[in-house]
């Protein structure tokens, strides 16, 4: 991934080089000193905390918001969708149930499970940090494609 990405001009350029073996090789090794920088936060943070299950509790839950933003998406396209495109939806042959209170209700379902990991201090920090990943990601997104939106 970060060898196609690095292709992609979405990830730094020295990870598209290939060994003579054709082995993305540093790309590889990125991912490798990644897990390895993981290993070693994993190995500090049991030294403080000794349970390993609050440990595996915030790692779990660390990937449940990335996992419900594409919800949201989903959720916010139909909205949008439907709004611009009404002529589309007479004959439409797959249709929501109970639109738009069924989307209004499940966005709302997706809030309460955030607003609620917040609350609990076990999750709270993946919250948190999940939060400033998904803000820095949207600015870093928005500066590098700012030219490419228009303004409705």
């Amino acid at each position: 991934m970060l060898f196609k990405l690095s292709h992609d001009k979405e990830a730094p350029g020295i990870f598209k080089h290939i060994s003579k073996r054709i082995v993305p090789d540093r790309a590889i090794m990125g991912i490798s000193g990644g897990i390895f920088i993981g290993f070693v936060l994993n190995v500090i943070a049991s030294r403080f905390n000794h349970s390993a299950s609050d440990l595996f509790v915030v790692v779990f839950s660390s990937s449940v918001l990335p996992g419900m933003i594409p919800w949201f998406v989903i959720l916010l396209a139909e909205l949008r969708f439907r709004r611009y495109n009404k002529d589309m939806m007479a004959k439409h042959p797959f249709k929501l149930p109970l639109y738009p209170f069924s989307n209004y209700f499940a966005f709302l379902m997706l809030l309460v499970i955030v607003v609620f990991m917040f609350i609990n201090l076990d999750t709270r920090i993946s919250v948190i940090v999940g939060a400033l990943v998904l803000i820095v990601a949207t600015i870093v997104y928005l500066v590098r494609h700012k030219g490419q939106f228009k303004k409705n």
